[in-house]
């Protein structure tokens, strides 16, 4: 099977087992490449050849969301445009027939967080923290963390941790 060509994502298939690495360390940002590339890779996700896919973050972190020195720079029609894509690309990855799991280690906020609520498991290491810290930045979560958050740890515990723009401890999350 040919994997496609990506700079800032990392693939590799063994055992029916496709690995997919956000590679932009420290921090892995959802850039819009990323974000480009996860999409790109959608295909190939879908062969027969993959029976299950791992997505992880290079080096320390799984992903502190997106880069927003890039998106400072969108214009509102661009802003709305890769939201939706991203929203539509995260929702894709939510209803595949196979399993998709989020391997998170270190920092995993904003749209880190999204996507790995979009993925059907979520392992933590004990150093993981996670949390949705867009209010404080004078943003919302775009892209259906609320949602998936409150689906996975409730409705009270997902509103604790928006409102307060708390980051949780990969032990705490286990409560």
């Amino acid at each position: 099977m040919h994997l496609p060509e990506t700079k800032q994502i990392l693939l590799s298939l063994e055992n029916g087992i496709l690995l997919l690495e956000i590679n932009d360390p420290p921090s892995n940002h959802l850039s819009f490449r990323v974000l480009k590339e996860i999409s790109e890779c959608l295909e190939v996700i879908r062969s027969s050849s993959v029976r299950a896919v791992l997505i992880k973050g290079k080096g320390r972190n799984f992903s502190k969301g997106a880069n927003l020195e890039e998106v400072g720079q969108l214009s509102k029609d661009l802003h709305v445009d890769l939201l939706h894509s991203a929203n539509q690309m995260f929702l894709e990855l939510s209803r595949l027939t196979k399993p998709v799991i989020a391997a998170i280690q270190g920092a995993c906020f904003g749209g880190g967080l999204e996507l790995a609520l979009s993925c059907h498991l979520r392992f933590a290491a004990d150093n993981a923290f996670l949390g949705l810290p867009e209010l404080g930045l004078g943003l919302l979560p775009g892209l259906g963390g609320v949602h998936r958050l409150m689906r996975v740890v409730g409705e009270a515990k997902a509103l604790e941790m928006i409102l307060l723009g708390d980051l949780v401890s990969a032990e705490k999350a286990l409560e």
